[in-house]
């Protein structure tokens, strides 16, 4: 057997094939200082993550207006207290006789918001609550998730990302290295016994880059969470339910958003239950390829077996499985979709998002197709990713309004009329 790993500053060897538990801890160092040097260059002080600017058309857009009402209502900017878009307070920059207009993301939001875009939910509805999920990796988890929640808080929306994953990576999309994210920032503190100096019964939250996003981030911390939750519940400690605790840990901050979404980690675990049982909707991601579709069909046969041991009963208001990173190309993409539409019908959304260069790109940068001012590529290929996260999130709206909040005001309407 090779004794190479015994110093940790001793190269590994890999001439001979063979590796013992030395080499393997030398290989964890030096990916971990890799892994370092990386982190400070993505999340250097003149690195941070920074939201984009929106021109005139896109704020126009944004707004549900023409180029031209746009302008009118702009007229109005300095009566409603909001942005003109004038650069840096200066009189407007001319160009071919129009003036060009530059509004950072919070007085775009702010905009929105005048308009009146986004769904003004009324009593009893609270946030609406959304898991994002799949035991299997690679699928474009994260990616949807953190997607959603920009896109729906440039509707206006107030948003709330939940990461339960141990990797952070909706952390690091969302600015935060998960290597400094401080574990009483995470779910974890919720998780650990009321004896753990460390336990916490309320969330910290954090606020991110992004204007109207909120967030509680995840360190790898959160593994031992999967310990926790089990070892309360066969301790049988008095009214506790492992099932419920983030459920209930959100129940004192859902009136402070619209939607609070939950990156789950890719399996079936204590951690992702909870996220499911506190789920009012959920979101698979599903790439239309052979093996995740068998695995989808594991997971839910999974899911329903768990779910059938538990006493208390479920609802959702939705479920939405939208085809991900969908490769037209490939020959069996087109019958692993027919088979996605036999499985799942209704539930399948109408949306697909495209597997291209722009979504890959932008994550190598810790980016999503919302977070580009400026695509350098071929504009077809951003804007065909755009238009598709925009589309879904238009869908994840819709559900939204008409499956969740609409439908718990008619019940609320109704038992208000009986009593």
């Amino acid at each position: 057997m090779s004794k190479v790993g015994t110093n940790s500053t001793q190269p590994l060897d890999t001439t001979s094939g063979r590796l013992n538990l030395g080499d393997l801890r030398v290989l964890s160092e030096h990916l971990t200082e890799l892994g370092q040097a990386i982190d400070k260059e993505i999340f250097a002080p003149n690195s941070q993550k920074t939201p984009p600017n929106f021109t005139l058309p896109q704020l126009a857009k944004l707004c549900g207006l023409s180029d031209d009402a746009m302008s009118r209502k702009l007229e109005k900017a300095t009566t409603l207290g909001l942005a003109s878009g004038y650069l840096n307070g200066e009189e407007p920059v001319k160009k071919n006789r129009q003036i060009r207009r530059s509004f950072t993301l919070k007085e775009a939001r702010e905009w929105v918001n005048a308009c009146g875009v986004a769904y003004k939910r009324k009593d009893p509805n609270d946030a609406v609550v959304i898991a994002v999920g799949f035991f299997k990796g690679g699928v474009g988890k994260t990616t949807l998730t953190v997607s959603l929640a920009q896109g729906l808080s440039l509707k206006g929306y107030r948003i709330l990302v939940v990461d339960l994953d141990p990797q952070g990576s909706a952390s690091a999309l969302q600015g935060l290295s998960p290597a400094h994210v401080e574990t009483k920032n995470t779910f974890a503190p919720i998780c650990m016994p009321p004896s753990d100096e460390h336990h916490s019964d309320t969330l910290n939250v954090l606020p991110t880059y992004w204007d109207g996003i909120e967030i509680l981030p995840a360190n790898a911390e959160l593994f031992g969470a999967d310990f926790d939750l089990p070892v309360r519940q066969m301790n049988r400690e008095q009214n506790f339910v492992f099932l419920e605790v983030l459920h209930k840990a959100l129940q004192p901050i859902k009136s402070q958003y619209d939607f609070i979404l939950i990156d789950t980690p890719p399996s079936l675990s204590y951690v992702t239950l909870n996220a499911y049982w506190a789920a009012d909707g959920i979101v698979m991601p599903l790439p239309p390829d052979g093996l995740p579709f068998a695995s989808s069909i594991q997971f839910w046969n999974m899911f329903s077996d768990l779910s059938q041991n538990q006493k208390a009963d479920k609802e959702y208001s939705f479920l939405s499985v939208v085809p991900s990173m969908v490769d037209s190309q490939q020959s069996s993409t087109g019958v692993v979709m027919e088979w996605m539409k036999l499985a799942y019908k209704n539930h399948l959304s109408n949306v697909e998002i495209p597997a291209t260069k722009a979504v890959k790109n932008s994550e190598l940068t810790l980016q999503t197709v919302f977070d580009i001012n400026k695509y350098v590529g071929s504009a077809k290929t951003y804007q065909r990713a755009r238009d598709a996260y925009d589309k879904y999130v238009d869908e994840i709206e819709a559900s939204a309004i008409n499956k969740h909040w609409k439908y718990n005001e008619k019940i609320s309407k109704q038992i208000g009329e009986q009593a």
